[in-house]
């Protein structure tokens, strides 16, 4: 639909070329849309730039010239050319559609609906100014006027691959992952080649649990645009979520060598290298999380899942006053983080220090009661204070919560007669 104006122009642009009686200006004009449809925008522009000089007036020039400078990413420029053009002509509903589009890109929304609600009062039929209007909707996180639009969209065009998918991340937003679901695979069955249909399926799917599903997807979507680092880190997520650390590393390594500056891929991975550690008691896997956490840090300051991440491995090292520096510096960032407390608790019970060590298991219990483990170190802390009473009490609880009663018990027994 974007070029359908300017092709018919072409036509009648060519037909005055072949009769002999076309202006200078519509030569350069033709000019101009032959390097377009090459992706010459450059020549494309120059020649636009001499029909305009030729003749001022010449309104198809400031719109194809506009387009151009969108495809290049150039949208102030573009939005100077479609103000030119709705001057000339203030009653073509493409043109609002593609300045509304071009303030979108610039974070320009309320300028960007003005535009699409002139559109669609031009043309009722306009299926991409509908679609365009809902996006501009979910940018300012008004979702359900979003699906409105989106619905319109589809109505209009049952075909429109992209107002499946818009409509689909609009799902997503509310929690509709089924609904979600169902248009990533309407825009996918429309268009095979939709990469970003493909990873927002793999996000719904990883939503409702079916995480080799959303591998799949990842996969397609990764096959479809190889440099999509994002794509490539969620499969990673996927893989890690199933206990397949090594493949999660691979896909972390790929997701940050697309983007050197990609702070969670960093903090995923030591995340992953934590947990080969932890499963084949291997000091050189923590060694390398912990790098991996510093990087994290470096790249941002006041990432306190990195911190109390780098903590954890202090403490599965040994380092524990290390350790309780990292988690005193994640707490300050979020004092919400139960793991934070949990972890500094275990440097605490490690240093014998057990007064700090229970206040800490107390906060992690009070942010998560379904911490079955915080239970069971605080009965351990309590065994070796002689609150045998309460330690028996936790104990219960870490077993209703799943914990491993037998070997629990037995430590706080064991702990009883060393006293």
């Amino acid at each position: 639909m974007r070029f359908a104006f300017s092709v018919s122009l072409l036509c009648v642009a060519l037909s005055l070329v072949l009769a002999g009686c076309s202006t200078e200006a519509e030569q350069h004009y033709v000019a101009g849309s032959e390097f377009h449809a090459q992706g010459l925008l450059g020549k494309a522009i120059a020649e636009y730039d001499e029909a305009i000089r030729l003749d001022s007036q010449y309104a198809a020039a400031y719109y194809e010239r506009g387009n151009a400078f969108a495809e290049r990413g150039q949208r102030e420029r573009a939005i100077q050319d479609y103000d030119e053009f709705i001057r000339l002509n203030p009653v073509f509903a493409e043109a609002y559609c593609q300045r509304g589009s071009a303030y979108l890109n610039l974070g320009q929304t309320g300028s960007a609906i003005e535009d699409f609600d002139e559109a669609v009062r031009l043309d009722p039929e306009y299926a991409a100014a509908y679609c365009q209007r809902g996006n501009a909707y979910l940018d300012l996180g008004q979702t359900e006027s979003a699906i409105e639009d989106f619905d319109e969209a589809v109505r209009l065009d049952p075909e429109y691959a992209e107002a499946y998918y818009q409509r689909g991340s609009a799902y997503l937003n509310l929690g509709q992952v089924e609904r979600a679901a169902a248009d990533y695979d309407e825009a996918i069955m429309l268009d095979p080649e939709y990469a970003a249909a493909y990873y927002r399926r793999g996000n719904a799917y990883f939503n409702l649990g079916q995480v080799e599903r959303a591998i799949g997807d990842f996969d397609e979507a990764v096959r479809l645009d190889p440099q999509d680092a994002v794509a490539r880190y969620d499969r990673g997520l996927a893989h890690f979520a199933l206990g397949h650390f090594e493949r999660a590393i691979g896909d972390f390594d790929e997701a940050i060598r697309g983007d050197p500056q990609y702070v969670d891929a960093f903090n995923n991975r030591g995340l992953a290298y934590f947990n080969l550690g932890r499963l084949h008691r291997g000091p050189e896997h923590l060694e390398r999380a912990i790098q991996d956490f510093d990087e994290a840090i470096r790249l941002s300051p006041r990432h306190a899942d990195a911190y109390s991440n780098r903590g954890a491995a202090y403490v599965a090292l040994g380092h524990f006053e290390r350790a309780i520096q990292d988690l005193d510096s994640a707490i300050l960032i979020d004092p919400q983080d139960p793991v934070a407390y949990y972890n500094r608790g275990l440097a605490y019970i490690n240093l014998s220090l057990l007064e700090s060590a229970v206040r800490d298991f107390d906060e992690a219990i009070r942010l998560n009661p379904q911490l079955a483990s915080a239970y069971a170190k605080r009965a351990i802390a309590y065994a070796r204070q002689g609150r045998d009473a309460e330690a028996q009490l936790d104990v219960a609880k870490a077993v209703e919560l799943g914990a491993d009663g037998d070997s629990l018990r037995a430590e706080v027994e064991r702990l009883k007669k060393q006293r």
